[in-house]
């Protein structure tokens, strides 16, 4: 779970006060706290989207506006493209069902 500290003004002074805090979180809780910066969360999901992006690329053989729209929507793997009800996937402006069927017939021939 990542803990963002909102002020990055004070990041350093921050930080020892909260650590503390997470640290105990974390042995209680049994979760990875992970302290962090906005700017820091900020290129940490850019990060994680570009892989995203990357994996539906390859996988569903999509282009990058296409893996972009995914990510966008909150798509996080392949099972979710399959699973995902129909009629949601619709609700994407940039979706029509002609692109849904295809998606999700690139999902079952790929994995």
């Amino acid at each position: 779970m990542d803990i963002i500290v909102a002020d990055e003004n004070n990041w350093l002074r921050l930080l020892a006060r909260v650590a503390r805090t997470s640290h105990l979180a974390g042995r209680l809780t049994g979760w990875n706290l992970n302290v962090m910066t906005r700017t820091q969360a900020q290129a940490r999901r850019g990060q994680e989207d570009e892989g995203l992006q990357r994996m539906f690329m390859e996988q569903l053989s999509v282009d990058d506006e296409t893996a972009a729209i995914l990510v966008r929507e909150g798509f996080a793997g392949l099972e979710e493209v399959a699973y995902v009800p129909a009629h949601e996937m619709l609700e994407i402006p940039e979706f029509d069902a002609e692109i849904v069927e295809e998606l999700r017939g690139r999902r079952v021939m790929c994995c």
